[in-house]
């Protein structure tokens, strides 16, 4: 009894480190510190399919290619997790249309209450699911919600001059500043364009701006003096409650994200195409759940401001893709993607067989124990 239940314990140990390995999250979180050079895998990938190629073309170019992305945008990160889980093959055939948005690439929209009744809908589904999400029209966001069985959820989240998913994920906000934590330059200079046009700068605003323009001021002066302080306060504000790569049970999920999302949704609806003002709740509220404020609205700025630069209709789209296994094979196209990272090295596979060793060697010595005893 004794050899049997030492081998049986050296079975499940074994098991328990297989199990932990073989997550799709393991190669998600393996390949998010490259998030910024993978950016250009969806470029290349969007490129393919507006030039109508083929699939066999199009896996055999994006599998052949070197990444080269410079920064994190929202809809890019989305792209190469989904490709972890989907493949290149399944890819193709929802970008080949041409278009990321609406019916047409799968896209339904969902605003307020209907979003809860989606997810609703999903629960206690036994298969894994992605809610590919994004806020469409005169504002521009984009992310990830994955679901497993027992209805448990992760969030993943980039943002366009604010994070990568490498922070994101991280369990300390520390050190992330300045690579994976940034300042919205890009949102400085074109503060910096629009007050130029009256003959104004960021720093003389304050006695420059036109009286017609004054509402406008505390939004220049906020973008103006956005620091490392803010940044990394307002990524807080919603990584500690819904990143990490932690798993949220579905009252906290719900509480945490889905009904501020279905508030958020149903209370910007109303001000589209108006010059009714962006409220305190809703820049809040974009921060508790996206990690950064939205740079096309402040409060008490007129809502058509600055988003009507922005075209196409308001809608909170979200394309729902099931799995029929609960845990799917990630890792061949863990290894295509990493494979495109210059000198990647696989950590997952290092650790793999270092596990593997250690593994053999507790067996062999259980096994011995067991038998010479």
């Amino acid at each position: 009894m004794m050899k049997f239940t030492l081998l049986l314990t050296a079975c499940v140990f074994a098991a328990s480190f297989v199990e932990a390995a073989n997550d799709c999250f393991d190669y998600v979180q393996a390949l998010s510190e490259h998030d910024q050079l993978l950016s250009s895998r969806h470029e290349l990938k969007m490129n393919l399919t507006g030039n109508a190629v083929s699939e066999e073309t199009f896996v055999d170019t994006v599998k052949s290619s070197i990444s080269t992305g410079t920064k994190s945008l929202c809809g890019y990160t989305r792209s190469w997790i989904c490709e972890i889980y989907e493949g290149l093959e399944t890819q193709y055939d929802e970008l080949k249309t041409g278009t990321t948005q609406g019916a047409e690439a799968g896209y339904e929209n969902y605003i307020g209450s209907a979003l809860i009744a989606l997810f609703n809908s999903h629960l206690n589904s036994e298969k894994r699911i992605l809610y590919e999400m994004q806020i469409v029209g005169p504002l521009d966001h984009v992310w990830l919600v994955e679901q497993y069985p027992g209805n448990e959820y992760r969030v993943y989240e980039s943002y366009n001059n604010a994070y990568s998913l490498f922070a994101w994920l991280s369990q300390s906000s520390e050190d992330l500043f300045g690579t994976h934590i940034i300042l919205w330059q890009e949102v400085v200079d074109m503060a910096a364009d629009f007050v130029a046009g009256f003959g104004c700068t960021l720093e003389n605003i304050e006695s420059c701006i036109p009286a017609e323009l004054g509402f406008a001021l505390d939004w220049c002066v906020y973008i103006r003096d956005y620091d490392k302080e803010q940044a990394v306060s307002n990524f807080e504000t919603a990584w500690k409650e819904l990143g990490k790569g932690v798993k949220l049970n579905k009252n906290d999920f719900y509480e945490k994200f889905l009904y501020k999302l279905s508030n958020l949704t149903a209370d910007i609806e109303p001000l589209v195409g108006t010059s009714d003002p962006w409220t305190q709740y809703l820049h809040d509220t974009w921060i508790e759940i996206f990690a950064s404020p939205n740079p096309l609205c402040y409060p008490d700025v007129p809502f058509n401001f600055l988003t009507a630069q922005l075209t196409g209709k308001y809608e909170m789209q979200v394309r729902v893709d099931k799995f029929p296994e609960p845990n799917p094979n990630c890792q061949p196209n863990y290894k295509v993607i990493g494979s495109s990272v210059p000198n990647w090295e696989d950590s997952l596979s290092i650790c793999a067989s270092l596990h593997i060793s250690l593994l053999l060697l507790l067996a062999n010595l259980l096994i011995f124990f067991a038998f010479f005893q």
